[in-house]
């Protein structure tokens, strides 16, 4: 792991320079979707065959706008839903900025958040949700508003593609450096964003903007407009991600942090650069402790994977070495809610289930308490704290491994290239969870 910690801390370090090098170039990196690096979590980025750190995530992050500017050619627009007279708007100070999907609403016009659960007061808040799924709602509370992209053909994708462009040349005046920062499908969510705050007047009464902080440009873009508005602005990471290096401290951040763990709060302020007196320490907003029974026998699978072939060669690894011990033809495999109805998801658990039969041992009737996890998953951490032994397979050697200078009360024991296998040290030191299932006041 030290080889991992020594590529990390570089990674930190650009990152820090980069940032403050865009700013002196007059960048607008509140719109950027290169400034985070996140296109590295799901990359090929490997500095053992490239020793210079520095060129190679330049390489991927330039590879990767241009693959996410495509992406754009799969929808038509992005459409706005919901109660935004100035009577509906007024009765609010809070908002929280979020996303969601169609499980999230039910018949009655309900929300109930992934990330906050249930919230008190919560008719005293206005929340935004960005809708992940083509259907929307049947009905819409009024302390509501849904922000939905639409898909649509390809003809209407490459329409929307050249709309985009010509609207970045007449908003950054030929400026081809900031024009380039935003040449991607999650600028052109941002900017859509933007124009759908403006135009709605959304942040006229907000005194508390809240938002779980993943560093997307929609955030960032949100963050420096409400900031103009002196509204104070909350980021929550209640995950478990192995090295959310993008959420590093810098003048787009907002203006506090919310953590939910002894580690988390300990690499924030001494690894990603954030003052101590912005970072505050509370119950989990978003995982409830499960029995140790929910995680036994299952296979865990990341809303984003890079490298399948990678994965299935090293379950295959997996299986063989523990075949005698360990019966995985009993596993089930879990796929992230994001990604039950993508084809790729589907055919890479179809592979996995191939796989377990190849190694099928009838002879073993036992139970195992034991989970995989896949890739860069937070659920890793949430299996630990509920008492689950713990393997897991890494997609990238750099970005997915727990490591002890982040996650300090885990000691890890490699099995074989990019397999590891977790225990505590000590519990209640990765997540602290709520005692029991209750509201929390934003």
């Amino acid at each position: 792991m030290t080889f991992v910690i020594s590529i990390r801390e570089k990674i930190n370090n650009y990152k820090k320079k980069y940032v403050n090098h865009l700013i002196e170039k007059r960048v607008k990196i509140d719109k950027s979707s290169l400034v985070s690096l996140r296109y590295l979590i799901f990359s090929n980025f490997n500095p053992k065959k490239n020793k210079d750190i520095e060129k190679n995530i330049q390489r991927i992050n330039f590879k990767c706008q241009l693959k996410n500017f495509l992406y754009i050619r799969h929808y038509k627009g992005v459409d706005f839903h919901g109660n935004t007279s100035f009577q509906n708007l007024k009765r609010y100070k809070k908002m929280v900025l979020s996303w969601s999907y169609k499980d999230n609403f039910d018949e009655k016009g309900n929300y109930k958040d992934n990330y906050f659960k249930s919230v008190k007061n919560k008719n005293d808040i206005l929340w935004i949700t960005i809708l992940n799924d083509d259907e929307l709602p049947k009905r819409i509370n009024k302390n509501l508003l849904i922000i939905h992209p639409k898909k649509g053909g390809l003809l209407l994708g490459i329409v929307t593609i050249f709309t985009y462009i010509k609207k970045l040349f007449n908003q950054e005046k030929f400026n081809f450096v900031n024009l380039f920062h935003q040449l991607s499908y999650d600028s052109y969510l941002a900017n859509e964003i933007e124009f759908i705050f403006k135009e709605n007047n959304l942040l006229t009464n907000i005194k508390l903007l809240h938002l779980p902080l993943e560093t997307q440009p929609f955030q960032n873009n949100i963050i420096n407009l409400a900031k103009k508005e002196n509204i104070e602005t909350i980021g929550y990471d209640q995950t478990g991600n192995p090295y959310p290096f993008y959420n590093s401290f810098s003048s787009i951040s907002p203006d506090k942090l919310v953590v939910h763990s002894n580690s988390s709060y300990k690499f924030y302020t001494q690894k990603l650069n954030w003052p101590k007196n912005r970072v505050k320490k509370i119950a989990s907003t978003r995982m409830i402790k499960k029995d140790k029974k929910y995680f036994n026998n299952r296979i865990f699978l990341p809303i984003l994977m890079y490298d399948y072939e990678r994965i299935l060669e090293r379950l295959d690894y997996l299986f063989n070495n523990l075949s005698q011990t360990v019966s995985f033809e009993k596993f089930k495999v879990n796929l992230h809610p994001a990604t039950k109805k993508i084809l790729r998801f589907k055919n890479i658990l179809n592979d996995i289930n191939r796989l377990k039969k190849k190694y099928k041992n009838s002879k073993m009737k036992k139970k195992n308490s034991l989970s995989l996890h896949i890739g860069n998953t937070s659920t890793i951490i949430e299996a630990l704290e509920s008492g689950s032994d713990v393997i897991h397979v890494c997609s990238s050697d750099f970005f997915d491994p727990l490591t002890s200078d982040y996650w300090n009360s885990v000691k890890s024991k490699k099995i074989g290239q990019g397999i590891f296998n977790y225990k505590l040290k000590r519990r209640g030191h990765c997540v602290t969870f709520n005692k029991q299932v209750k509201s929390i006041n934003l």
